[in-house]
């Protein structure tokens, strides 16, 4: 966890509850944080183990601090100039929440190692959607449901309630399905559009498609790749026919990987590593690829591919 939300929490402790409260908080947990670094990288858990002691000296409920910490966090990150990334994310509300994995993604370029949460929408109507969370941190679900409400008060003017439907751990994943309860005009007149809209015949020629993406990949249901880019199997000679999941990992988003998610997940960015990491042969040229980070572990490359699928 990167610094930048802890030193949020600790000015919001600090000017609620004064100097004392942190002193004790910091002596009671052994914590060496006279500062914090928004670059610096923490432990886990600690956010949530200062949230809990806080509680119990205050006697007040974890989930209210967290919904609080959440709450302040947006207004604090405005220091930092990311309420301007906020504003221009979306129009509304809606545009906000299905933009909410690009979001993150855009911040991974300022924090390297971060581990974001990934969301998607489902179930939309005039007053809300349902909205799934998914994150390998616990603890934070009214962390984000005390974003999203300010958020929506604070840059799109609109008054989000959020219930939890449901909240489950699934092996090191938490996945909490929320509903979100606005008014959701954007969705009202898109609606509206695409009824009196008159379909547009925009189909291209597979192999035209195929030449300008060089790296892509068709998938069967069973998700055996069964069309592969020039590039891709210049790296991957024998990838047709394989199976992705025997080839690739996948990193985000925070699913698991089969057909049905990946429908349901259409509108979201796709990244995958290499299971094997990639040799760099002697005496030749670095071989460069776009959209792809590499990470140097003893002459060798393991790649990161961006996909949408479509």
């Amino acid at each position: 966890m990167y610094g930048l939300l802890l030193q949020s929490a600790i000015e919001i402790i600090r000017a609620k509850y004064g100097q004392e409260v942190w002193e004790q908080i910091k002596s009671t947990l052994h914590l060496d944080l006279n500062s914090v670094s928004a670059f610096h990288q923490y432990g886990e858990t600690l956010f949530v183990r200062i949230a809990k002691l806080l509680g119990e000296l205050r006697n007040e409920p974890i989930s209210d601090l967290m919904d609080t910490f959440g709450i302040e966090f947006v207004s604090y990150i405005s220091n930092y100039g990311y309420d301007r990334v906020l504003r221009i994310l979306g129009h509304n509300m809606r545009d906000f929440l299905n933009g909410l994995d690009n979001l993150h993604e855009y911040m991974r370029y300022t924090y390297p190692r971060m581990r974001p949460p990934s969301f998607y929408v489902e179930k939309e109507n005039a007053h809300g959607l349902t909205l799934h969370y998914r994150s390998r941190r616990r603890g934070f679900v009214h962390y984000v449901i005390g974003q999203i409400t300010e958020v929506g008060r604070r840059f799109y003017d609109t008054n989000v309630q959020i219930d939890i439907v449901s909240e489950r751990e699934e092996f090191d994943i938490t996945h909490v399905v929320f509903e979100l309860k606005f008014e959701n005009t954007a969705y009202v007149k898109q609606s509206t559009t695409d009824k009196d809209s008159n379909e547009l015949d925009l189909a291209i020629d597979c192999h035209i498609f195929f030449e300008l993406f060089p790296f892509h990949m068709v998938i069967s249901e069973a998700l055996e790749i069964i069309s592969a880019g020039d590039s891709l199997t210049q790296l991957f000679p024998n990838i047709v026919g394989e199976l992705i999941r025997d080839i690739f990992n996948l990193v985000r988003p925070i699913i698991t990987l089969n057909w049905s998610q990946i429908v349901l997940h259409s509108n979201n960015v796709f990244e995958f590593s290499t299971i094997e990491p990639l040799r760099k042969q002697p005496n030749e040229n670095d071989l460069e690829i776009n959209d792809a980070r590499q990470q140097h572990d003893s002459g060798k490359i393991r790649n990161s591919c961006y996909f949408f699928f479509f």
